[in-house]
């Protein structure tokens, strides 16, 4: 969503996706927000603002080594690594970033 206000510019989205993945430990999640703002302070002056956000949930990050064996009736793309049955390794990411720039002429 965005739109015009004066001379304030502004934008927003956001997004979700998440799954529970082909195989044991595989589930996702993941959350972005992002938003800018532009102030048109005079002709010759323009003033940008940006915030963008993101999370990241993944419930295990490690590939299948195609040596090991699946149990009977368990496909090799259906099985865990054997490690994160153990210990369910992930990957969790949070990570905000802000920045302001400016121009003039």
């Amino acid at each position: 969503m965005g739109g015009t206000n004066g001379n304030i510019n502004y934008r927003a989205s956001a997004s979700l996706n998440r799954g529970d993945g082909y195989r044991v430990h595989a589930n996702f999640d993941a959350y972005n927000l992002y938003g800018k703002v532009r102030y048109t302070v005079s002709p010759r002056t323009v003033l940008t603002a940006i915030i963008a956000g993101t999370h990241y949930y993944n419930g295990n990050a490690e590939g299948l080594n195609l040596s090991w064996e699946p149990p009977a009736g368990v496909t090799w793309w259906q099985m865990a690594n054997p490690d994160s049955t153990r210990a369910n390794e992930f990957q969790r990411t949070n990570r905000m970033t802000m920045g302001v720039t400016g121009r003039t002429q």
